[in-house]
């Protein structure tokens, strides 16, 4: 392998909060990797989304383009692939361009197929390898993950979970802070998954070229589905309370959509402290998935060779001004 010009790791999460880093002062999350690639290299503190929202988010980080350039405004629209990308500058420079996890660049629709018939699309966008796990899946719409859990017999254990998530019980929404943990295997999570199959990778790469590898998790996202040690790690009245006060008038139009539609008006205390404790316990088991990539390279002798990079595409509410999720600054 060349060793002029070094890899490049970009380490990607889906709904992480700016502030839920030890490195960041937060003594109530639990992040030593995050936390040990920190204390070896750069914080940014003062980042900000271009949107708050994925598929606008994702669009600006594979162009480069702010939202209104790239023209992706929701999860219902798509950014020219064509067009500006820095993945495929960096492949044109010479590198080996990977990525596994999910990378919601495009539209989910009910019927896509399996998303190994889609590689065209993260082809155009500079992508050479590439294992995409899809959104929610359905009969019609597969990929690698809902294979992995098909083999072992556990695909409507995944099914019914996320459908109970999405749709409730009964007549019931489940709230926040009624995810339930994990039913799978621990090995069997979407994002133990992801880092498996990144990992693999890294231990039979043997292309002379550097490599640019984006190992994409679908978590801290809802649900917040740890499996169940990593919630018996967190005390619920160990957790910051969320900001309790509902947003202040004159109220901006979206900020009241989103109070009318994510809104807990009825949210305690006790509610708040939970949630939080869960949305930890899966920012603390994504940390120990991003740990086994980061140990994966040491143990391939690359870390002196090796950029790591961190971010997420947007933050979590977690109940602040009595909200949930995103879609507001």
């Amino acid at each position: 392998m060349s060793n002029d010009r070094p890899n490049i790791v970009f380490l990607f999460s889906d709904q992480h909060r700016g502030d839920a880093l030890g490195c960041v002062g937060n003594t109530a999350v639990r992040t030593p990797n995050l936390d040990g690639l920190a204390a070896d290299g750069v914080t940014f503190k003062n980042c900000s989304t271009s949107s708050p929202l994925c598929m606008p988010a994702r669009a600006s980080l594979v162009t480069g383009q702010y939202v209104n350039e790239h023209g992706a405004w929701g999860n219902r629209s798509e950014a020219d692939r064509f067009g500006q990308s820095p993945v495929r500058n960096i492949r044109d420079a010479g590198y080996c361009t990977a990525v596994f996890g999910k990378t919601h660049f495009r539209v989910p629709q009910v019927d896509s197929g399996h998303t190994r018939d889609r590689v065209d699309d993260l082809h155009d966008w500079g992508y050479e390898v590439t294992h995409e796990i899809g959104e929610t899946p359905s009969a019609t719409s597969c990929n690698y993950y809902t294979d992995f859990l098909a083999e072992r017999k556990k695909l409507q254990v995944y099914e019914n979970t996320m459908a109970m998530w999405k749709l409730g019980q009964g007549n019931k929404t489940l709230r926040p802070w009624e995810h339930l943990p994990c039913q799978l295997e621990e090995e069997e999570h979407v994002d133990a998954y992801i880092a498996d199959k990144a990992i693999e990778w890294i231990q039979q790469y043997d292309d002379a070229r550097p490599f640019y590898l984006q190992v994409a998790l679908v978590g801290p996202h809802p649900p917040y589905d740890a499996p169940i040690r990593y919630r018996d790690m967190f005390r619920p009245q160990d957790m910051p309370l969320a900001i309790m006060e509902p947003p202040a008038e004159p109220m901006s139009p979206q900020v009241r959509r989103m109070f009318e539609r994510r809104g807990v008006t009825n949210m305690t205390e006790s509610q708040s402290r939970l949630m939080t404790s869960h949305y930890y316990a899966k920012i603390a088991f994504d940390d120990d998935v991003i740990g086994r990539v980061i140990q994966s390279l040491t143990d391939q002798g690359l870390m002196d060779n090796t950029w790591i990079i961190y971010s997420s595409d947007h933050g979590e509410m977690l109940g602040d001004h009595r909200m949930v999720q995103k879609v507001v600054f």
